[in-house]
């Protein structure tokens, strides 16, 4: 490191700025100019949650780092970069250690970043920092040709529209399609299931009718929860996100996940979508096996780091292989 006192600062998000072009490094080169349209897209917003930091000695930008928080008291920041001929670590852990500061401060409990494959350098990073790495996310894509021309039949059961306002209620639903779940499971509890379910309404455009809820509709016994269907519309690029589909462990073994999916599939049809996309625990063989029964194909794969930013709580037990924040 230079002699010279490193100056860490917080800046504004300016696209043409050169504290971001240092930190939009981190992503494939092919992936930049589309990150940097949508960040300019974003700008125009009073409130983005972006955090901006810039690292310096004298007049020369050493190090930058971006990071955003988003719904649910989370963040997701994107690994610090080092300028060209810089090679100092503690650069690196220190921006990371401001940006989490900052967050902190905002009320951030859980911090989280999506490495693509290859980028050791930012893992160990990571590592050093207190994160830890519970899952590799694979992203999987469908296209209309996979579509069904008609929504599957849900027999005895009913599929609702979610009701704003019981977060609470379908918070009680996802964590009861949490139990025993293969997707994921060491990131179970990291964050309540309510500050994760404010999370997935900033996803998107969100519409309660793309938010379902499947129950029993017998005459004979009240509602009981079979599971749920989230879906976010992304209208810029004409493409349905599959948030979150679960069914509740009294209810498996009956081909429901599948028919959620079609049901995703179809309503993704109805909306004149080009694709339906998710992301799934690279681990979870029989999901995927699923999805890709379904017409679904992989096509990226990224490892999840997180941190519990609250007190120097360790949010997970020490992992030593590799198993959706939540």
């Amino acid at each position: 490191m230079s002699s010279l006192p490193l100056r860490i600062e917080l800046e504004p998000l300016a696209t043409d700025s050169s504290t971001l072009a240092l930190a939009m490094q981190c992503w494939p080169e092919a992936e930049r100019a589309a990150q940097l349209e949508s960040l300019r897209l974003l700008t125009l917003s009073n409130d983005v949650g972006f955090l901006l930091m810039s690292a310096s000695q004298g007049k020369k930008l050493v190090g930058a780092i971006l990071a955003q928080q988003i719904a649910g008291k989370a963040a997701t920041l994107w690994p610090p970069q080092l300028a060209s001929g810089e090679s100092d670590p503690a650069i690196a852990g220190l921006l990371l250690a401001r940006v989490e500061q900052e967050l902190t401060g905002r009320d951030t409990h859980l911090c989280q970043a999506l490495l693509p494959k290859g980028q050791e350098q930012a893992a160990a990073t990571l590592t050093e920092a207190g994160y830890q790495h519970p899952a590799d996310l694979l992203y999987m894509t469908c296209e209309p040709n996979h579509f069904p021309a008609a929504a599957p039949d849900f027999s005895g059961l009913l599929l609702r529209s979610f009701q704003p306002g019981k977060e609470v209620e379908l918070a009680q639903i996802i964590d009861e399609t949490y139990i025993s779940t293969q997707d994921c499971p060491a990131l179970n509890g990291l964050r309540s299931t309510l500050d994760v379910v404010f999370g997935y309404q900033q996803v998107g455009e969100f519409r309660p009718d793309r938010w379902l809820i499947l129950e029993n509709s017998s005459p004979h016994s009240p509602p009981r929860a079979a599971g749920c269907l989230l879906l976010a519309r992304h209208s810029p690029h004409r493409t349905m996100e599959l948030i979150y589909v679960g069914v509740t462990p009294a209810f498996r073994q009956q081909g429901l996940g599948r028919k959620l999916t079609q049901h995703a599939q179809w309503l993704a049809a109805q909306d004149q979508c080009e694709r339906l996309v998710l992301a799934v625990d690279a681990a979870n063989g029989p999901a995927i096996a699923m999805y890709s029964a379904a017409g679904f194909w992989a096509w990226e794969e990224r490892a999840i780091w997180v941190k519990d930013l609250i007190a120097g709580r360790n949010p997970l037990p020490p992992v030593s292989v590799d198993s959706c924040p939540r």
